[in-house]
């Protein structure tokens, strides 16, 4: 088991209540399904499970009611099928002609700290070549790295692509086995998303 603590804070939260139907009401804290949905944002896999361990709240709980326009509608993936097809319609929604107003009991200056681990699903890739270069089957981060520092020679180059989420596990390590890091790129799926890849040179016995 892997423990991590993290803060989570906002001006703003809304934890809706199942029950409230068309206005929503906000729990007075987040619940470990919330907070589960927000590590998952951050990072998913199927081979592990996020378990909440405990929600500390730091700051007093306070509501604001809000009004907020919303609109009634939701865009068909069919009208998108079937503009891209060039078969014509019209996969828009206007504002002006679907818009209704909501009230909402939302949460203001929240602050939460959360301590978790996450569990191993025994779920793996189908495919043994990506299970074997995903899930570090037959060797190991420390292996890579120490058998790279063994097989360079001095002042020698080392390059690494990985996933963000190691960085810091990857730098840290590089260090202890004499490759200083030298130049790091993150690389985006698209212009809006997180980065899903990390693109490190390091050197042997280089510089700091």
């Amino acid at each position: 088991m892997y423990g991590f603590q993290i803060m989570v804070e906002g001006d703003y939260a809304c934890f809706t209540r199942p029950e409230m139907k068309v206005e929503r009401v906000s729990y007075d804290v987040p619940t470990p399904g919330a907070l589960e949905g927000l590590l998952k944002s951050i990072y998913w896999k199927p081979a592990i499970k996020y378990v909440i361990d405990k929600i500390i709240v730091f700051e007093p709980i306070q509501f604001n009611n809000v009004r907020r326009n919303e609109v009634e509608k939701k865009v068909l993936l069919r009208s998108i099928k079937s503009k891209m097809n060039g078969k014509g319609g019209d996969p828009c929604i206007y504002a002006d002609a679907s818009r209704s107003q909501r009230a909402a009991m939302i949460l203001k200056d929240v602050r939460y700290g959360v301590v978790f681990h996450f569990e191993l699903t025994g779920l793996k890739n189908e495919k043994e070549a990506l299970y074997i270069a995903r899930h570090e089957a037959l060797c190991t981060l420390d292996d890579i790295l120490r058998e790279s520092a063994r097989m360079l020679k001095v002042k020698g180059r080392f390059y690494m692509v990985h996933r963000p989420f190691r960085l810091p596990e990857i730098m840290t390590k590089m260090c202890q086995y004499g490759l200083e890091p030298k130049r790091m790129r993150m690389v985006y799926p698209y212009v809006d998303k997180e980065p899903n890849m990390v693109l490190i040179e390091g050197r042997k016995g280089g510089n700091p």
